[in-house]
Protein backbone atom coordinates (compact mmCIF):
# COMPACT_ATOMS: atom_id res chain seq x y z
CA UNK A 1 0.00 0.00 0.00
CA UNK A 2 1.25 3.38 -0.98
CA UNK A 3 1.65 6.47 1.30
CA UNK A 4 0.86 9.85 -0.39
CA UNK A 5 0.99 11.33 2.95
CA UNK A 6 4.48 10.57 3.40
CA UNK A 7 6.05 11.68 -0.32
CA UNK A 8 4.30 14.54 0.02
CA UNK A 9 5.02 15.80 3.63
CA UNK A 10 8.66 14.86 2.87
CA UNK A 11 8.13 17.22 -0.25
CA UNK A 12 6.90 20.33 1.73
CA UNK A 13 9.23 19.53 4.59
CA UNK A 14 12.34 19.39 2.34
CA UNK A 15 11.15 22.57 0.42
CA UNK A 16 10.78 24.53 3.59
CA UNK A 17 14.07 23.61 4.95
CA UNK A 18 15.81 24.77 1.30
CA UNK A 19 13.49 28.15 1.22
CA UNK A 20 14.41 29.10 4.98
CA UNK A 21 18.27 28.08 4.42
CA UNK A 22 17.56 30.52 0.99
CA UNK A 23 15.60 33.74 2.55
CA UNK A 24 17.87 33.55 5.85
CA UNK A 25 20.96 35.56 6.10
CA UNK A 26 22.89 32.55 6.69
CA UNK A 27 22.23 29.09 6.39
CA UNK A 28 22.80 28.00 9.45
CA UNK A 29 20.65 30.20 10.62
CA UNK A 30 17.95 28.93 8.31
CA UNK A 31 18.96 25.21 9.35
CA UNK A 32 18.22 26.90 13.00
CA UNK A 33 14.56 28.08 12.31
CA UNK A 34 14.06 24.77 10.26
CA UNK A 35 13.69 22.80 13.52
CA UNK A 36 11.32 25.35 15.10
CA UNK A 37 9.07 25.98 12.52
CA UNK A 38 8.75 22.44 10.77
CA UNK A 39 8.95 20.16 13.54
CA UNK A 40 5.12 19.65 13.21
CA UNK A 41 5.78 18.53 9.49
CA UNK A 42 7.69 15.87 11.23
CA UNK A 43 5.39 14.99 13.57
CA UNK A 44 2.77 13.87 10.03
CA UNK A 45 5.35 12.39 8.57
CA UNK A 46 5.79 9.73 11.28
CA UNK A 47 1.99 9.55 11.37
CA UNK A 48 1.74 9.08 7.66
CA UNK A 49 4.26 6.05 8.18
CA UNK A 50 2.39 4.80 10.74
CA UNK A 51 -1.23 5.12 9.92
CA UNK A 52 -1.55 3.87 6.52
CA UNK A 53 -5.39 4.28 5.60
CA UNK A 54 -7.30 5.98 2.70
CA UNK A 55 -9.11 8.91 5.25
CA UNK A 56 -6.20 9.42 7.52
CA UNK A 57 -3.58 9.86 4.42
CA UNK A 58 -5.94 12.52 3.29
CA UNK A 59 -6.51 14.49 6.37
CA UNK A 60 -2.62 14.18 6.94
CA UNK A 61 -2.39 15.54 3.32
CA UNK A 62 -4.60 18.10 3.78
CA UNK A 63 -2.58 19.59 6.70
CA UNK A 64 0.62 19.29 5.02
CA UNK A 65 -0.62 21.24 2.39
CA UNK A 66 -2.09 23.82 4.30
CA UNK A 67 0.59 24.01 6.88
CA UNK A 68 3.29 24.13 4.31
CA UNK A 69 1.44 27.09 2.14
CA UNK A 70 0.64 29.04 5.61
CA UNK A 71 4.43 28.86 5.86
CA UNK A 72 5.11 30.29 2.72
CA UNK A 73 3.04 33.07 2.81
CA UNK A 74 4.63 34.01 6.35
CA UNK A 75 7.81 33.19 5.16
CA UNK A 76 7.27 35.54 2.07
CA UNK A 77 5.50 37.74 4.46
CA UNK A 78 8.44 37.86 7.13
CA UNK A 79 11.31 37.84 4.69
CA UNK A 80 10.44 39.50 1.44
CA UNK A 81 7.53 41.86 1.97
CA UNK A 82 7.83 43.19 4.98
CA UNK A 83 11.89 42.43 6.35
CA UNK A 84 12.32 43.58 9.84
CA UNK A 85 14.69 42.09 12.25
CA UNK A 86 12.04 40.24 14.30
CA UNK A 87 11.41 38.09 11.13
CA UNK A 88 12.27 35.09 12.83
CA UNK A 89 10.32 35.47 15.63
CA UNK A 90 7.29 35.99 13.55
CA UNK A 91 7.75 32.28 12.35
CA UNK A 92 7.74 30.65 15.72
CA UNK A 93 4.77 32.84 16.23
CA UNK A 94 2.94 31.96 12.70
CA UNK A 95 3.97 27.62 14.00
CA UNK A 96 2.07 28.53 17.29
CA UNK A 97 -0.81 30.22 15.86
CA UNK A 98 -0.99 26.97 13.03
CA UNK A 99 -0.48 24.25 15.71
CA UNK A 100 -4.23 24.08 16.73
CA UNK A 101 -4.73 23.16 13.15
CA UNK A 102 -2.37 20.33 12.87
CA UNK A 103 -3.56 19.13 16.17
CA UNK A 104 -7.27 19.02 15.13
CA UNK A 105 -6.11 17.20 11.93
CA UNK A 106 -3.44 14.54 14.11
CA UNK A 107 -6.64 13.31 16.38
CA UNK A 108 -8.74 13.34 13.12
CA UNK A 109 -6.54 10.85 11.48
CA UNK A 110 -6.05 8.99 14.86
CA UNK A 111 -9.32 8.68 15.50
CA UNK A 112 -10.08 7.03 11.74
CA UNK A 113 -7.00 4.84 12.47
CA UNK A 114 -8.63 3.58 15.25
CA UNK A 115 -11.89 3.04 14.04
CA UNK A 116 -10.19 1.57 11.04
CA UNK A 117 -8.18 -0.99 13.75
CA UNK A 118 -11.90 -1.79 15.46
CA UNK A 119 -10.79 -0.66 19.05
Amino acid sequence: MSAPAFRITAGVFAAGVVGLMVLTESVSGGLFMAGFVLWPLLVSLGLAVWMIHGPCQKALVVGTVLYGLWMGFVCLDAFVWHVDAQSAVGLVVAMVVALPVMLVVWVFAFVRWMKRRGV
